[in-house]
């Protein structure tokens, strides 16, 4: 105890970082001491001198205080070394790239061409004849399967015309389980119209070949003819009809195929201008008898997602 205070009092007028120095060095330089007239390295304290110098004051007075800039170089190398040794961080490990490429097979639709169905799956026309054995001048006809090499997942492809005809948007279901674009267009040949399917859009509810939610053109956009969608109010000369496959009095409208409607329907009306209210149920036309498009379509929540994304624009 006497020591220590000794020591405590010498030091305390010092700088407390010389301090430390100074009280960890005397505590090293009590533990090993050098023996000078051996001039080898440090021994512990006890161990009898090599040289037969006798022990007591000799002792006290050839130890030699290690000087406080080795501890300062000691601690220097300490913290670089452990710096040193720390373990560096893990590599990332690279993600596979969306939308991975993969052979598939095509069902040509109604009004699909070569450029159109090399837009949708981001292939080269030229890598979609290559493939099938066509040239550039041949006519693909609606049923016709296509290899489609490195194809991505298909994106949907809406054409734009400009017009003033269209101001309405009436929204139908097919009140079918499934099907696409094509049975559609037989269903209406069937039916007796000559053009076909009577719809401007369709949208796929993920069978027959179709991803769900994939957004089709049918010949009646593509050409801008008057649907053969909905005669009350003459909306058939005036409404752009875009039917989802399924039965909603039976079925619920699946998330793919809702987020597929709001979004053609919100790029629809912003580039005819056509207001919110003139979107309508093929239901709430007036003058038509029916439930189309199903009990169970949510209108209401789809009324509010359109005016919540007229907000967010605004």
């Amino acid at each position: 105890m006497r020591e220590l205070k000794r020591k405590f009092l010498s030091h305390r007028n010092l700088n407390p970082l010389k301090f430390r120095f100074r009280l960890w060095r005397d505590q090293i330089g009590e533990k090993f001491r050098c023996d000078p007239a051996v001039g080898g390295p440090p021994r512990p304290v006890g161990t009898p001198p090599d040289s037969g110098v006798p022990s007591g004051k000799g002792d006290s007075a050839r130890a030699k205080r290690v000087p406080i800039w080795f501890f300062i170089l000691l601690a220097g190398i300490s913290i670089f070394s452990s710096c040193a040794r720390a373990p560096l961080p893990p590599p990332e490990i690279s993600k596979p790239p969306m939308g991975t490429r993969s052979d598939i097979t095509h069902t040509v639709g109604p009004g699909e061409t070569c450029w159109r169905i090399s837009q949708m799956y981001n292939v080269p026309i030229a890598a979609i004849l290559r493939a099938n054995d066509l040239t550039s001048s041949s006519v693909l006809k609606m049923g016709q399967k296509l290899l489609i090499p490195q194809a991505t997942r298909p994106k949907p492809i809406v054409n734009l015309y400009p017009s003033s005809k269209w101001r309405y948007i009436i929204v139908h279901h097919s009140a079918t389980g499934s099907g696409n674009a094509l049975s559609v267009h037989n269903a209406h040949i069937h039916k007796g119209w000559d053009r076909g399917a009577g719809y401007h859009f369709v949208i796929d509810r993920g069978a027959s070949n179709k991803r769900d939610g994939q957004i089709e053109m049918t010949p009646r956009w593509i050409k801008q003819q008057d649907g053969a969608h909905c005669k009350a109010s003459g909306m058939n000369e005036k409404g752009i009809g875009v039917c989802l496959i399924g039965n909603f009095d039976k079925q619920h409208v699946t998330h793919r195929q809702f987020e597929s409607l709001l979004e053609l329907v919100n790029k629809l009306r912003r580039y005819y201008h056509i207001p919110i209210k003139n979107i309508i149920a093929h239901g709430h036309v007036e003058g038509a008898a029916t439930q189309c498009p199903g009990k169970k379509f949510p209108w209401a929540k789809f009324q509010e997602e359109l005016l919540g994304a007229e907000i967010t624009k605004h």
